[in-house]
């Protein structure tokens, strides 16, 4: 999500360290954050870097996916978020991320 909670990092640990695979796309100054914080050297972590900032947020797991846009100000819209969990979000998600994570 385009916010940090203060316990994002543990709970991505935790994920790691249960073999959860994850992969995030995030502007380069944020992932160089997140390598600090945790070992991103763990295979089941990828790190995708882009260099241009990301205009909207996802979130995609097996079972659910939340789209967030961002207002013109760059600041996260909390009134634009779609949460959805049919097959049909699942996979318009998964063409999302995948179609961007091919362009970065």
């Amino acid at each position: 999500m385009p916010f940090l909670y203060a316990n994002f990092i543990d709970v991505l640990s935790k994920a790691l360290s249960k073999n959860i695979e994850i992969e995030i796309i995030l502007p380069r100054n944020i992932s160089l954050k997140i390598k600090k914080c945790i070992n991103s050297s763990k295979k089941n972590l990828k790190l995708i870097e882009t260099h241009e900032d990301i205009e909207f947020s996802l979130f995609l797991s097996a079972t659910n996916m939340a789209f967030g846009l961002f207002k013109d100000d760059g600041y996260y819209d909390q009134n634009r978020l779609l949460i959805a969990n049919d097959e049909n979000s699942l996979i318009w998600a998964e063409n999302l991320f995948e179609n961007f994570k091919k362009e970065n």
